[in-house]
């Protein structure tokens, strides 16, 4: 609709992680959560702003291959911006992060040409890094007892403050307050 990749921030699935999971990851480069309360595909919500380039000829014809054709595109998804987010969930999910130099270096281009690449696709490093960062740190207050400082460094934040403003700032309450039982976000 909006003509170009959307950069899916989670995936939730109802049912429990089958054995062949590894594949889902190809499908969908983002957080992938099995056992749900419900399935969900999230998104950041500036997507819902951005301008429909559909007209009513072309879609008719996306319409008359959906849901197929949103599967098949996400299975195919080797775009600059799934392949770094795929590298930046790999990286935090072994507890360790990565650079613009460093993600440039792994997909074996100049950090100019990743840059490049990502505008061309409407997205940033950045904008990528804070999506992965988000989702794990939902998951893991949400998952474990890790401490608000240990998590902040987990996500390589330069401080604990640091983290806690942007998660509020995600999520409109402190990491605290969101990992409370009482707390009805996510």
């Amino acid at each position: 609709m909006i003509d170009r990749p959307m950069l899916l921030d989670r995936v939730d699935f109802q049912f429990d992680e089958p054995s062949y999971s590894d594949e889902f990851s190809l499908m969908f480069p983002c957080a992938l959560n099995f056992g749900a309360e419900r399935n969900v595909f999230a998104f950041n919500k500036r997507m819902l702003g951005l301008p429909i380039k559909q007209d009513p000829h072309t879609l008719v014809n996306f319409l008359s291959h959906a849901p197929q054709s949103l599967l098949t595109q996400f299975r195919a998804d080797d775009s600059v911006t799934a392949q770094v987010k795929r590298l930046l969930i790999d990286a935090y999910a072994k507890s360790s992060t990565l650079s613009f130099d460093d993600t440039s270096g792994h997909l074996n281009t100049t950090t100019h040409t990743l840059r490049r690449r990502l505008k061309e696709e409407g997205h940033s490093f950045q904008e990528i890094k804070d999506s992965v960062r988000r989702e794990r740190a939902f998951l893991l207050l949400k998952t474990s007892d890790i401490s608000v400082n240990q998590l902040s460094e987990l996500l390589g934040f330069s401080e604990p403050a640091a983290f806690i403003r942007a998660f509020k700032k995600w999520s409109g309450q402190s990491p605290t307050a969101f990992r409370s039982p009482k707390s009805e976000s996510h």
